[in-house]
């Protein structure tokens, strides 16, 4: 895919044959409004293959699943490996949702081997990290974020030039309130300095309650290369909006005027 903005379109648990269906033939009917945007569709891993079909021969759109299996984890039933997605033709996972560590109980070594066999198997992983409300009220922020890229950092320059760290502070996911630009801004500055330091970049893509009325200031910042949406993503014509929007000539054009202080958040 090309540098374009990215939006990842993550339609979580929803969904089904008839709607999931109208939802890509929205999307490849208003496919111009890709031009400046690359689409990354997540649906429900039962759906993988018929939108891998629907896409098909669309550069700006990729197939992406909402998980994986590691294939070094004891388990089986009911779980999907990387192999399987691949054999698909799927080309993006996320790993480490917010919901999968909590509901699921997902920690850190555990999403650390699911990167492991996605990079192996050359699907693009899409990493969230996020803080809870506690930890932000804690100023602990930076530190939690630290602790959950460890071990990406060892990637090598070209894994690393592919990942996509998604960064969506638990407490506004599904809250309807959007993190406050100055804190997306230095997170982001934060995210990226993390690698510069072994000279590795990554996309930093924003997720938490994104919205076509928070869009253009989101995209006002530079270091942004996209958003993750959810509840917006099961609405073709919503979805499409959000896309048209991101990529906007000129959106970028006013991160200067974005707080550029560092938040004061511990990191040790």
């Amino acid at each position: 895919m090309n540098k374009h903005r990215l939006v990842i379109a993550n339609l979580k648990m929803n969904g089904s044959r008839k709607s999931v269906r109208a939802i890509s033939q929205f999307i490849i009917q208003n496919k111009s409004r890709l031009s400046l945007v690359d689409l990354i569709f997540c649906p429900s891993d039962i759906y993988l293959e018929r939108c891998i079909d629907d896409f098909q021969g669309i550069d700006t759109i990729q197939v992406g699943a909402q998980d994986l299996w590691s294939d070094n984890l004891f388990g089986g039933t009911g779980d999907t490996s990387a192999e399987m997605l691949v054999d698909l033709g799927v080309s993006y996972v996320i790993i480490g949702h917010s919901e999968r560590r909590k509901v699921h109980q997902e920690n850190d070594p555990l999403i650390a081997k699911k990167l492991e066999s996605a990079v192996a198997r050359g699907l693009t992983p899409i990493l969230c990290i996020g803080e809870t409300q506690e930890e932000r009220i804690k100023g602990d922020t930076l530190k939690v974020l630290a602790r959950q890229l460890k071990g990406l950092l060892n990637f090598t320059e070209s894994v690393a030039s592919k990942l996509i760290i998604a960064y969506e502070p638990v407490w506004a996911v599904g809250s309807s309130k959007c993190a406050p630009l100055n804190e997306v801004n230095s997170v982001i500055q934060f995210i990226k300095g993390q690698f510069r330091q072994s000279r590795r970049e990554v996309n930093v893509v924003y997720g938490g309650s994104v919205s076509e009325t928070n869009l253009i200031q989101l995209m006002s910042l530079q270091a942004l290369d996209g958003v993750i949406v959810g509840r917006a993503s099961l609405s073709g014509d919503r979805l499409m909006e959000i896309c048209r929007l991101s990529g906007v000539e000129g959106s970028g054009n006013n991160a200067g005027k974005v707080g550029g202080a560092m938040m004061r958040m511990s990191v040790v």
